[in-house]
């Protein structure tokens, strides 16, 4: 059964380092509307430097959209990535948004699906692209 649909409940994946959690209407909503609710929401520490390069207004209201024309869509689309701080000690409790990416849709008619993935600077060079890469391609 596809992980959109309306009869299983998308849940949180998780890696080694990371928690990604994909954006429901809910959440992509107050992401573009209510930036402190969103943090809240996800159980993460303010971010300042929040979003990544790559992952701007415009990327957050295109997720917006998408999930509006169908929200059973939910997953097919943007996932935030959280960690701790500082990034290399998973023994912390301190959450943090470490960056986003996701999937650009549902597959296609050939069941191939695009994935694509920011990561805040201060975060870059410590391997979370791959590791949340590898998670979104073991889900899809």
């Amino acid at each position: 059964m596809p992980f959109g649909s309306r009869s299983r409940r998308l849940r949180p994946l998780r890696t080694p380092r990371l928690r990604l959690a994909p954006l429901d209407m809910r959440l992509a909503q107050l992401q573009l509307n209510d930036v402190v609710a969103f943090y809240a929401a996800l159980g993460v520490r303010a971010c300042p430097s929040w979003p990544p390069p790559l992952y701007d207004r415009g990327a957050q209201a295109h997720t917006c959209q998408q999930l509006e024309a169908d929200p059973h869509t939910a997953g097919w689309h943007s996932w935030v990535f959280i960690g701790t701080d500082p990034p290399l000690d998973p023994t912390l409790t301190d959450q943090v948004l470490i960056g986003a990416g996701g999937f650009h849709g549902p597959p296609d008619s050939s069941g191939i699906v695009e994935i694509g993935y920011a990561i805040l600077p201060e975060h870059q060079r410590l391997g979370f692209a791959f590791e949340a890469a590898g998670a979104l391609v073991a889900l899809a």
